[in-house]
This record gives C-alpha cells, structure tokens and sequence, in this order.
C-alpha cells in the first residue's frame, strides 16, 4: 500500500517549517514526487472523463482511448502546451526549489520566501 499523499505532504511541510522554511537538495526528489502524486489526484477524474468521451464518440476502442489518452494532463512547465495541476502549492514550490538548484548548483539548502 503507498502512502497517503496528503499525510506525506503534511509530513514534508512539517518538516520544512520546523527547519525555518529550508529544502536541501536531497528533498527534492521526494518534493517532486509528491507534486506528481497530488498532479494525478486531480487529472485522474479528469483523464477517465476523456476515456469515456473517446469511447463514446467511438475514435478508437475501450483499450485503445486508454492509449491515446495516457498522458493526458502530463505537459512539463516550460513546454508549448502546458500541463495540468502545476498551480497546486507544493508544484510551485518543487519548480522554485529546482530552478533555485539548477541556477545555484554549489547550494545545498534553498531557503523559501
């Protein structure tokens, strides 16, 4: 059973409050998965509605909307088209701390604002 993304969340917000609002390089792979989790939490609803208005509209077969819509919602930030769900707050925060990283690649602690 994976864990709860909301109590992995507050778990990591905790953390990063009790530390004067600091993310070490470390954390940030664990703060992007959890953006992604919560990025899903949101498109699923949304990804299975466009399973069912494919399958509807008969473009393709039951497994074969499920291929063609795989990605939906899935867009990076600074590409063309941009992906669902990056507004949520611990997104936003996952995209400072890493282009604070990529800009400053001796740091190993990025403190927020």
């Amino acid at each position: 059973m994976s864990p709860n993304p909301y109590f992995c969340l507050t778990l990591l917000l905790m953390h990063a409050s009790s530390v004067a609002d600091v993310i070490y390089r470390d954390d940030l792979p664990e703060l992007q998965a959890m953006c992604a989790q919560q990025r899903e939490v949101h498109i699923a609803p949304l990804r299975a509605e466009q399973i069912e208005k494919c399958v509807g509209q008969r473009r393709f077969d039951r497994a074969g909307c499920e291929r063609h819509m795989a990605s939906y919602g899935d867009r990076s930030p600074g590409r063309d088209i941009q992906g669902l769900y990056w507004h949520l707050p611990i997104c936003q925060t996952s995209i400072e701390a890493e282009r604070y990283f990529s800009l400053n690649p001796s740091r190993e602690a990025y403190e927020l604002p």
